[in-house]
């Protein structure tokens, strides 16, 4: 597991989106993030381009006006991250009722679909700091995702306290009885809980405490970009 040494880049980002009044939807995922490269790491480029003249990448025709090729790779060394691909950004600072997020990452609040807002751009901490294995429930659930990633959330932060279930009661009940216990949907799977992180995984305690403050089942007990950028495992 490889943890991103440059989360201290990414979470101004945060603040600033919200003194602009600025939501993004989370589709913050790794796969989002750019890499930045200095002038001398230019020359790797010159290198792709000497590889397709004598080996060209695979490609597919997917219509007339359009190919897909296969990515190369390219390892910059570290440095600063930013952003990228702002196509389900939001104006405002919410709250907004629709659905968010890429499945496996999305926050309990949009799963229970009640109105969200910034505390939603904190929760994708986990993939961005290499934990995206704790929550895997995606599309392929199909009608089964919801049950299926609240199960994995219950094994990772335990069960919800009674103040989530009353954001919508309605939709909580389709999973949870009246007094608050699982209904079985799906099994909650044997992932352990967040803190066992630090015997099964060696990571360091404080990295566990940095990530629990970030996965929350209320959005308001959720630490803000600008409580984060404080916490002693990034100023250690």
């Amino acid at each position: 597991m490889q943890i991103c040494t440059h989360w201290s880049d990414i979470i101004p980002y945060s603040d600033i989106w919200r003194s602009c009044l600025f939501t993004h939807s989370l589709d913050i995922h790794s796969a989002n993030v750019l890499a930045c490269m200095n002038d001398s790491e230019k020359v790797k480029f010159k290198g792709i381009e000497d590889s397709e003249m004598t080996s060209p990448s695979a490609r597919k025709p997917v219509s007339s006006d359009r190919t897909i090729y296969l990515s190369r790779a390219i390892l910059p060394k570290e440095g600063p991250l930013r952003l990228s691909d702002f196509g389900e950004a939001r104006i405002g600072p919410g709250p907004y009722d629709y659905p968010a997020m890429p499945m496996p990452y999305r926050a309990p609040e949009i799963v229970l679909q009640v109105p969200w807002g910034y505390p939603v751009d904190i929760w994708c901490a986990c993939d961005l700091l290499g934990l995206d294995s704790l929550f895997s429930a995606d599309h392929t659930a199909g009608d089964m995702y919801e049950p299926a990633h609240l199960a994995e959330l219950i094994a990772v932060l335990g069960p919800p306290p009674a103040a989530f279930l009353a954001l919508n009661p309605e939709k909580a009940a389709r999973f949870w009885d009246e007094d608050g216990k699982w209904k079985d949907v799906v099994p909650i799977p044997e992932k352990g809980m967040l803190e066992s992180l630090e015997g099964q995984m060696g990571l360091p305690l404080a990295f566990v405490k940095f990530m629990r403050r970030t996965l929350t089942w209320m959005p308001d007990e959720r630490a803000t970009a600008k409580d984060l950028l404080e916490d002693p495992w990034l100023k250690d």
